[in-house]
């Protein structure tokens, strides 16, 4: 038996689950982040506009960032629901750099 096949310490092996974690990560990062600044910034600007054709203050500017704040906070919490559904918890904080992800609450 070769000695280089048994070894004392464990090995992370990166497989392509991890790659498709990590991916999943990302994309929900970016995802959200769009979430959060599309629709700020474009009704802010939409009410900007507004105020800007009828000569007013930026009244409609501060309603359109309200607005868009609360469609923001509703289309994060969808995303955070829609992502418990799937029924994965990701555990990040483990001291190898490795990425592990473990079964979620089972269903009755």
């Amino acid at each position: 038996m070769d000695r280089n096949l048994v070894s004392s310490e464990p090995k992370v092996v990166k497989s392509d689950s991890t790659a498709e974690i990590k991916l999943s990560l990302f994309t929900a990062a970016v995802s959200a982040t769009l979430r959060m600044i599309v629709p700020t910034i474009g009704l802010f600007l939409i009410g900007l506009t507004i105020d800007f054709v009828l000569r007013q203050t930026a009244l409609y500017a501060i309603i359109g960032a309200v607005i868009g704040f609360l469609v923001a906070g509703l289309l994060i919490y969808r995303q955070v629901k829609h992502l418990k559904i799937k029924g994965h918890d990701l555990l990040i904080n483990d001291p190898t750099g490795a990425i592990k992800t473990t079964k979620g609450p089972k269903e009755k």
